[in-house]
C-alpha cells in the first residue's frame, strides 16, 4: 500500500461507532454509524446509517451569542453545555434507530461537540494570551443517555502539545480514501470553514484551513431573516440567490491580499476570523467600494461566495500546484458541495482540476466529517495518535479526545 495513505492495524478489533459532528454553521448535528473492521481487506470503514438532527433555532441563537464574543453569564454556558449534550445524545440514538439497532450493540460514540471558540494562536490585541478551544455538548450526558462509552474534546490535546488544534481530519481521510491509491490525493471540505488536505504519493501530508466556507453566507441569510427580509431555510439553498447577485470584485481583491490569507500552513480558522465580524466587514467594505448606503442581499451573498471560492483556489495554487504536487481531482465534501454557485466558481478558478463529490469514493459528502470523528474516537480508545504534527504544528503525535465510560463499561488497563 501507498505509505501516504495509512490504514488501521489489521490486528485491531472490529467496532460499531457513532460519529457526531456539528460544524461552525450550527444548523444540524450529523450522526454517522459506521462499522470499523481493520481486518477487512480494502475498505476498513463502512457507513451503516446516517441522520441529521436539526438544531432548534432558539438553541442556535444562544450558541451564536456565546460564539460571538459578547459577554455571556457562566451559568448560560453551563446550561448550554448540558442541553447540547442532550441534543447530541438524541442525534446518536437517531442513527442507531435508523440502522434498526439497539444502543447495546454499539461500542462507542465519538462526539466533536459544538465549537463556540477556537483560538489557534495568541493575539495580544484581543487579550488572547494562549491558543485555546471550547466545544459544548457534555460527553457525560451523551454517555449517560445512550449508555455507550463516549469520546469527546478532540482538539484540545493537540493545542496542549503545541499545535493549533486542527485540522485533525487528515488522520481519518487517509483511512477513508487511501487504500490502493498511487497518486496525490486532494480533499476539500467546505463546512463553515473551508479546509484542504493533500495526501502525497511520497508519503507527506499537507492540511490547511483555506478561509471562509458556508458560515459567512449562512450568516448573511440569517441576518436577513431576523430583519424580516427573507423566509425559509437558514441558508442560500443551492446558491441560487448568490448566483443572481453581482460580485464586488474590489472587496474580493482587497481580502485575498491580506496577511491572514498569505499566512503559510499550519493554520486553523474559525468563527473568530469568519463569523459575524467578517460579515459586517463585507457589508461595510461593499458600501465603501460602491458608494451606496444599502447593499442588496444577493450581492452580499455573491461576494461572500466568491470570497470562499478565490481563497480556496489561491490555497490550491500556492500550496499545492506551485509546490510541485500534481493532483488531477479534488474530492469534495461538506455542505458546500450542495452550493451549485460555489462549485461553479471553483471550476472556473481551477479549470485544470476535476471536482468530484466524495460520494464517488463511497463516502457521502454530508457524512464524511461525522465518519471521520468516528475513526478518531476509535483511535482514542486504542491509544492511537489522531493528530498529524505536520498538519497542526504540534510538537509530537498525541492521542486525541477524553473518554467517558458507558453503562457498566470497564476500560482495558494500559
Amino acid at each position: 500500500r501507498n505509505g501516504a495513505h495509512a490504514m488501521l492495524d489489521e490486528g485491531l478489533p472490529p467496532a460499531l461507532v457513532v460519529g457526531l459532528m456539528s460544524g461552525t454553521s450550527m444548523d444540524a448535528v450529523d450522526a454517522a454509524l459506521v462499522h470499523v473492521e481493520p481486518a477487512r481487506a480494502g475498505k476498513q470503514v463502512e457507513l451503516v446509517a446516517f441522520t441529521e438532527t436539526k438544531i432548534d433555532a432558539a438553541i442556535r441563537e444562544r450558541l451564536r451569542l456565546v460564539a460571538s464574543g459578547e459577554p455571556v453569564p457562566a451559568a448560560e454556558i453551563c446550561q448550554l453545555d448540558i442541553e447540547v449534550g442532550e441534543l447530541f445524545a438524541e442525534a446518536a440514538m437517531s442513527a442507531i434507530r435508523e440502522a434498526q439497532m439497539k444502543a447495546e450493540e454499539v461500542d462507542l460514540v465519538a462526539s466533536h461537540g459544538q465549537t463556540v471558540c477556537h483560538i489557534s494562536e495568541k493575539d495580544e490585541t484581543k487579550r488572547w494570551n494562549k491558543p485555546a478551544t471550547m466545544q459544548l455538548g457534555e460527553a457525560s450526558v451523551i454517555a449517560e443517555r445512550t449508555g455507550i462509552t463516549t469520546v469527546a474534546d478532540f482538539h484540545v490535546r493537540d493545542i496542549a502539545a503545541g499545535g493549533k488544534g486542527g485540522p485533525i481530519m487528515p488522520f481519518a481521510e487517509r483511512i477513508l480514501f487511501g487504500d490502493g491509491s498511487d497518486s496525490d490525493l486532494l480533499f476539500l471540505t467546505i463546512g463553515g470553514i473551508s479546509n484542504l488536505t493533500l495526501l502525497t504519493r511520497r508519503g507527506s501530508v499537507l492540511a490547511i484551513d483555506t478561509g471562509p466556507g458556508n458560515m459567512a453566507m449562512d450568516l448573511i441569510v440569517q441576518h436577513a431573516q431576523q430583519k424580516g427580509f427573507m423566509k425559509g431555510e437558514p441558508f442560500d439553498e443551492g446558491g441560487k440567490i448568490a448566483g443572481s447577485g453581482k460580485v464586488c470584485e474590489a472587496v474580493v481583491e482587497q481580502f485575498r491580499n491580506t496577511p491572514l490569507m498569505r499566512q503559510p500552513p499550519p493554520r486553523a480558522f474559525g468563527r473568530e476570523q469568519f463569523g459575524e465580524e467578517f460579515v459586517e466587514w463585507i457589508e461595510m467594505s461593499m458600501k465603501q467600494s460602491d458608494g451606496r448606503d444599502v447593499v442588496r442581499i444577493a450581492d452580499k451573498l455573491a461576494t461572500a461566495c466568491e470570497l470562499t471560492a478565490v481563497t480556496i483556489a489561491d490555497a490550491i495554487q500556492t500550496f499545492v500546484l506551485e509546490a510541485g504536487y500534481h493532483p488531477n481531482t479534488v474530492i469534495l465534501s461538506g455542505g458546500g458541495v450542495a452550493n451549485a454557485c460555489l462549485v461553479s466558481r471553483l471550476q472556473e478558478h481551477c479549470p485544470g482540476l476535476a471536482w468530484v463529490p466524495s460520494d464517488a469514493y463511497g463516502v457521502p459528502y454530508k457524512a464524511k466529517d461525522a465518519m471521520g470523528f468516528a475513526l478518531l474516537g476509535y483511535a482514542a480508545l486504542h491509544r492511537i495518535p489522531g493528530n498529524l504534527p505536520q498538519a497542526t504544528g504540534a510538537s509530537r503525535p498525541v492521542v486525541l479526545g477524553k473518554i467517558v465510560p458507558g453503562h457498566g463499561a470497564l476500560l482495558d488497563p494500559p
